[in-house]
């Protein structure tokens, strides 16, 4: 929830998604989904049989299990059931830009068109299939403390390649409408307002602080300053009643909640400013 990075913005774009730094101290929206990135299952899913393959092995001479401490450790790797696919490799957490430079195999790159990012981070996936594959999870989302992946169980706010990474009662949707290739998909709580019912609308809540975010179902005149509001008739949703657009470097138009649409919303001698996109969303303001 994306290897494509943004243009560079206009003139009203602020810094543009292309030029997202990592947040010094910005809040974010009110929830923080990404606290549900890389939870059960995240390392301890699959574990080797590095003794038990040593001591069931006496009827075959004996070779294995009376071997030095050195053959024994080689042994019991290639027996585990989670061998190391490149031992002479990078541990995890160390920087790449080639999977076949980490010990795992994978060289992982957040999602997001964030500045100031690593080429990739050596971790335990990459992509879904790898969590699947070696019985630790059905999603592989980012883990905000190292900036590498971890494997999960599709809870709200990770990162998915299908709905099969998500938990039953989770979407794994779109995190803005129309941004397919330049955000990641996220296993959410509505995929669209119709997942909702009543007067309630399935909204986008994004933390760039723990590099995620999911849409939830969200109540009329809720939305603060800086949240995102939908396009062409959100005003209703925000707790000010002015819906602003804002366009990410020219590639699409987000609805932000803020204080004015147009110097008309200001009061004499005024204009206004319009919302940007600099370390998260920015509202819209009369100055």
């Amino acid at each position: 929830m994306l290897l494509v990075a943004a243009c560079s913005s206009g003139e009203d774009t602020g810094s543009g998604f292309g030029g997202l730094s990592t947040p010094t101290g910005a809040s974010g929206p009110t929830s923080a989904p990404g606290s549900d990135t890389g939870d059960a299952g995240g390392s301890g899913g699959a574990t080797g049989t590095t003794g038990a393959s040593d001591s069931s092995d006496s009827s075959g001479g004996g070779g294995a299990s009376t071997g030095s401490g050195a053959a024994t450790s080689s042994a019991a790797t290639e027996d585990s059931a989670d061998p190391v696919p490149n031992p002479d490799g990078l541990p995890s957490g160390s920087e790449c830009s080639d999977p076949g430079a980490c010990m795992t195999g994978n060289c992982y790159k957040i999602p997001l068109p964030v500045g100031g990012l690593p080429p990739g981070i050596c971790s335990e996936c990459d992509a879904d299939a790898d969590c699947v594959a070696a019985g630790r999870g059905t999603a592989c989302s980012v883990d905000v403390e190292t900036l590498g992946a971890v494997c999960g169980y599709g809870n709200e706010g990770s990162f998915c390649e299908s709905q099969a990474a998500c938990q039953d009662d989770l979407f794994c949707t779109a995190l803005i409408d129309g941004a397919d290739g330049l955000l990641p998909h996220t296993c959410s709580e509505c995929s669209g307002d119709a997942d909702c019912g009543g007067n309630l609308r399935c909204l986008p809540v994004i933390d760039v602080a723990v590099y995620s975010g999911q849409k939830r179902c969200t109540v009329p005149g809720s939305v603060g300053q800086g949240g995102l509001c939908p396009l062409p008739d959100g005003d209703p949703m925000c707790v000010t009643h002015k819906c602003a657009v804002l366009s990410l470097a020219g590639l699409l138009d987000v609805g932000v909640c803020g204080q004015c649409k147009s110097d008309g919303d200001c009061a004499m001698g005024q204009t206004c400013d319009p919302p940007k996109f600099q370390d998260g969303f920015i509202a819209s303001k009369c100055v």
